[in-house]
C-alpha cells in the first residue's frame, strides 16, 4: 500500500509542477489562444501515465525474479541461505518490520567472490 501511495503522490507532484510551469511560462496562454483546452492533454496524460505506472508496479517483481532467475527462499537448502535468512530475520525484526521475501540464483556465488563478501567460499580471495 505504501508503494501506491508513493506512486500517486509523485504523479500528483509531476501534474502539479507541469500545471504551474505551463502558468509560468504563458504555454497555457498559447494553448487557449490556439483554441485548446489544456486540461485535456493533461488528462489524457494523467490517465496514460498512472495506468502504465500501476501495470509496471504490478508486474515488477514477477518480471524481476523471471529476468535474474531467482526462485524464493521457503526454507534454507543450504548453510549459506539459511546466514542469509536468519541475518535479515534478525535485522527486520530488530527494526521492527515485517520478514521480506528472499529469493536466491545461481549468480549469488559469484557476487560474494567479486565483492569479497562473508558469503565467499574460503578459496574466494
Amino acid at each position: 500500500m505504501k508503494r501506491v501511495m508513493l506512486l500517486i503522490g509523485t504523479h500528483l507532484a509531476i501534474m502539479l509542477v507541469l500545471g504551474i510551469v505551463t502558468t509560468l511560462t504563458g504555454a497555457n496562454r498559447f494553448f487557449t489562444g490556439a483554441g485548446l483546452d489544456l486540461g485535456k492533454p493533461l488528462l489524457f496524460a494523467a490517465i496514460m501515465g498512472f495506468g502504465g505506472s500501476f501495470l509496471s508496479l504490478w508486474m515488477s517483481k514477477e518480471i524481476a525474479k523471471w529476468s535474474t532467475g531467482a526462485r524464493v527462499i521457503d526454507a534454507p537448502r543450504n548453510s549459506t541461505e539459511f546466514w542469509r535468512v536468519d541475518t535479515v530475520r534478525r535485522f527486520s525484526a530488530k527494526a521492527g518490520l515485517p520478514m521480506p521475501a528472499l529469493s536466491a540464483t545461481s549468480w549469488t556465488r559469484s557476487c560474494a567472490r567479486a565483492t569479497n563478501s562473508p558469503m565467499a567460499p574460503a578459496s574466494a580471495t
